[in-house]
């Protein structure tokens, strides 16, 4: 039975990977078996949620004011590894994550406004930022 894969999630990104470079060839130059990276793609497994659970912590640091710090990495180690991200999807990303950080930094303002705005110390949570 075929797994339905969202094309926009890791596992369709992985599947589209392997159907493009080729299980075999990806599998040998990984070092690992075809069943392995089929596995990995498997949308039941939970092989990749590191990978979600990355994009959760940056979500939260840029909430918090603090960038995409794993984001970031990610794009240093591709370049380290040769790989050069065209300028526009460079400029495009660096802007996202300056958005995602001047949002955090918004969030922490408010909050602190509204905590000393708010009789009583009781300082309710502002409605989380939608981006």
């Amino acid at each position: 039975m075929a797994y339905q894969r969202k094309d926009l999630s890791f596992h369709g990104a992985f599947t589209r990977i392997c159907s493009r470079l080729g299980y075999e060839w990806l599998a040998e130059s990984m070092g690992v078996s075809v069943s392995r990276l089929e596995q990995m793609s498997n949308p039941a497994r939970k092989d990749l949620a590191v990978l979600v659970r990355s994009v959760s912590m940056d979500v939260e640091a840029a909430r918090s004011g603090a960038g995409c710090p794993l984001y970031e990495e990610y794009g240093r180690q591709l370049r380290l590894a040769g790989v050069a991200l065209d300028r526009a999807t460079d400029r495009r990303l660096v802007l996202e994550v300056a958005i995602r950080s001047a949002l955090g930094f918004v969030r922490q303002a408010a909050d602190l406004l509204e905590a000393v705005l708010v009789p009583g110390g009781a300082v309710p949570r502002l409605a989380t930022i939608q981006h």
